[in-house]
């Protein structure tokens, strides 16, 4: 299917239904799947996927219609849905699409996909696993060769692309010693060639060597208190509240943490925090917004200073804002100084935390739930796992009481995030 033509079509249908102001976004891939569950390969297949998104904007009034098929019968479907959808829809005069006739290509350099390789490397990653680590259990590790293709127009002349190739794989696994079991703990990476080495992942051995000491966790009732180590996948999730807090909905809601902290200190000094949209490190790239924005490198806190606002087109309309070029993608939070094992010889008691299962956050950022994977710290040492451990605290807290960060960090093909030493 050519993406060109698709989005020219449906340009000219919104435009012949009366929407002069719209835009289009195609995208297709196709995806090599392997999938290894516990010791056996057991999927092999490829995919195509398509996708495509219509956006229009009238007197006022915007809507928009996605859909994976792009046929006659689909397409009447979109158009009329689209309609009824714009008709039913309020007015705001801060709705509008990008008024820019930008024309840009990228493509990245990666080499061709090779399944007979990743096969191998499957097969080399269950057998180097279960030798190295005999009391982890390798549950699931599905591995994925994609090439994706995107465009992007609207009425106003722009016509930006994008092609890319990529691998995605992830991991998840427990500890088992005889008939005792630990929960599920998970990991996932993109990088933009196959692995020599899968075993090799940024922190992955670190995370699997814990894991062999699972299946002898105990309860731990006893409050915790003062001192945790947050692990990188675990900092990912609880920074997506706080780039909430810098995002056109709370802000235009009135409802963000941040709405008068431009400029000023919102986290730890030690914390700095960057969006790469197209460096080399990553996996994966992200030229352009989904409105179209060409996107930069900058920063979105330096010395846990806010340094901008994260405002769509919508939030620059409404709020009288700049409109951002530097959005919450590709994001490498700054290492520290000491190691891993630095950070934790100076706790005398603590918690260290791999995952966390709870609710979402309050609209303060306050939260309360489970530390999952996880393990007591004592006299400067990572002592015994423990299980059912409730925690709870404030996400911004956790941010602002920072007392180290590790000279190591994860990269998972998209982020890079050191490990947090902090108060709760």
């Amino acid at each position: 299917m050519n993406l060109n033509d698709v989005a020219n079509e449906a340009l000219s249908l919104v435009k012949n239904e009366g929407f002069e102001n719209a835009q289009v976004r195609v995208s297709k891939n196709e995806v090599q799947e392997l999938e290894l569950n516990e010791t056996k390969v057991n999927l092999c297949r490829t995919n195509g996927g398509f996708s495509v998104s219509i956006k229009v904007v009238k007197d006022h009034k915007q809507f928009e219609v996605s859909g994976n098929n792009w046929t006659d019968a689909s397409k009447k479907i979109l158009i009329e849905d689209l309609k009824k959808g714009w008709e039913a829809s309020s007015e705001d005069e801060a709705y509008g699409i990008l008024e820019s006739s930008d024309k840009k290509s990228f493509q990245d350099t990666s080499k061709p996909m090779e399944m007979e390789k990743a096969l191998g490397k499957i097969m080399e990653f269950s057998q180097t696993t279960s030798a190295k680590y005999p009391k982890v259990k390798i549950r699931n590790l599905p591995l994925k060769g994609i090439q994706e293709e995107t465009l992007f127009k609207n009425s106003h002349g722009m016509e930006l692309s994008q092609k890319e190739s990529y691998w995605s794989y992830f991991t998840m696994f427990s500890g088992q010693d005889g008939d005792k079991v630990s929960s599920f703990n998970y990991v996932g990476f993109q990088t933009q060639n196959l692995p020599e080495d899968l075993l090799n992942s940024p922190g992955l051995e670190h995370v699997l060597c814990l894991a062999e000491r699972e299946p002898h966790a105990e309860a731990h009732t006893e409050e915790i208190k003062g001192d945790v180590v947050l692990s990188p996948y675990l900092v990912q999730d609880f920074l997506g509240f706080v780039l909430g807090q810098m995002s056109t909905g709370a802000l235009v809601q009135g409802t963000s943490l941040f709405k008068d902290k431009l400029g000023q200190r919102v986290m730890s000094d030690k914390i700095s925090l960057t969006s790469h949209p197209m460096a080399e490190e990553f996996a994966t790239k992200a030229p352009f917004s989904s409105e179209g924005v060409l996107l930069e490198e900058g920063d979105l806190i330096r010395n846990g200073e806010l340094k901008r606002f994260l405002i769509n087109l919508y939030g620059s309309n409404k709020l009288d804002l700049p409109l951002s070029k530097v959005l919450a993608t590709h994001l490498k939070m700054n290492r520290g100084e000491k190691t891993l094992d630095e950070m934790i010889q100076g706790i005398n008691k603590g918690l260290l935390v791999m995952r966390f299962s709870g609710g979402s956050p309050s609209a303060n950022g306050d939260f309360s739930g489970v530390a999952k994977n996880s393990f007591l710290i004592e006299n400067g040492k990572i002592s015994r796992p423990v299980k059912e451990v409730m925690i709870a605290g404030n996400i911004l807290d956790l941010f602002k009481n920072v007392v180290d960060l590790s000279r190591e960090a994860v990269n998972d093909g998209s982020s890079e995030t050191p490990w947090i030493h902090t108060k709760i």
